[in-house]
């Protein structure tokens, strides 16, 4: 009998210990739920389903918001905060059942800023069922560089405007530069800050430089090639052009991701660590070069 009840007393404890398993997996994994409300929907590093609260655009072109919900759901009312500058409207509703129900918002802006959207989502019965809030941040242009200039040479802008509904883009690359030498300033569109700039380029010894400068900051040109080669037989390549890399580090202030440049020899060679930090999913990404892949290149022949 004394064993009969150990035999039950262990057999508790086993379900004990896996009901509070499931528990912890039901708490931690919180996946996409059939019939819940979800606006533009993602995973984080995690694997937590969850909604949007920031999403941004350009102005003057059409965007979408993806709303998941329920089968007898319904997008019932889009709240804008601004009269002017956004009209959105439900243009298309797929009913697949529970799991694979959702409409699609379309929505059109003329003025860049920030707008508030609240999304109502009602039942089958009419009785709201969520409400949901986005910030949506409309941009002239979402690149990196408005204007980078080497002394009075403008090598890079990006610039955009609306007038009357009329969107006019200014785009220039010119980044074959004169001199050996000169300041280089990065003017960021409006949602980025410049958090650091590294320049690398090769001295007359034909070694390869890693320098941090100030945005504004003086940046000597690369003398010579990034290689040249030569064998026995006379037969010697070396690189197109004389490249001088800008690397740049930033934060996008609307979102709050980052990207780093430093100059590291952890890997046993002095080299560019790059880390990048998606700061809605939490993602973070690190990668390594000793040149190229960088925001703006200069050359000269």
């Amino acid at each position: 009998m004394k064993r009969f009840r150990q035999m039950i007393s262990a057999v508790f404890t086993v379900l004990a210990f896996c009901f509070l398993f499931a528990n912890v997996i039901t708490v931690n994994a919180a996946d996409y739920v059939p019939g819940e409300v979800y606006v533009d929907g993602y995973y984080d590093v995690k694997e937590n389903y969850k909604s949007s609260t920031k999403k941004r655009v350009v102005v003057g072109l059409t965007n979408t918001i993806t709303v998941r919900h329920g089968e007898g759901d319904t997008v019932k009312k889009i709240k804008i905060n601004k009269k002017n500058g956004m009209t959105a409207a439900v243009t298309n509703v797929q009913i697949n059942g529970a799991s694979d129900s959702y409409s699609t918002i379309s929505f059109y802006t003329t003025k860049t800023g920030t707008y508030k959207l609240t999304i109502t989502v009602t039942d089958a019965t009419g009785k709201v069922k969520a409400t949901k809030k986005l910030t949506v941040q409309v941009v002239a242009n979402d690149s990196l560089i408005k204007k980078a200039t080497f002394g009075n040479q403008v090598v890079k802008e990006n610039s955009t405007t609306m007038s009357n509904g009329v969107k006019k883009i200014t785009s220039k690359t010119n980044t074959k530069v004169k001199g050996t030498s000169g300041k280089l300033k990065i003017t960021p569109n409006s949602q980025y800050k410049i958090t650091g700039i590294i320049v690398a380029y090769v001295n007359d010894k034909g070694e390869l430089v890693y320098k941090k400068i100030k945005n504004g900051g003086n940046v000597t040109l690369s003398k010579t090639y990034y290689y040249t080669q030569k064998s026995a037989s006379g037969y010697g390549s070396r690189s197109e052009k004389k490249y001088t890399y800008i690397y740049i580090s930033y934060k996008d202030k609307f979102y709050g991701n980052t990207v780093k440049y430093s100059v590291t020899t952890k890997r046993g060679r002095k080299e560019i660590k790059c880390v990048e930090v998606n700061k809605i999913t939490g993602d973070k990404s690190v990668s390594y070069t000793k040149s190229s892949y960088s925001n703006l290149s200069l050359w000269q022949y």
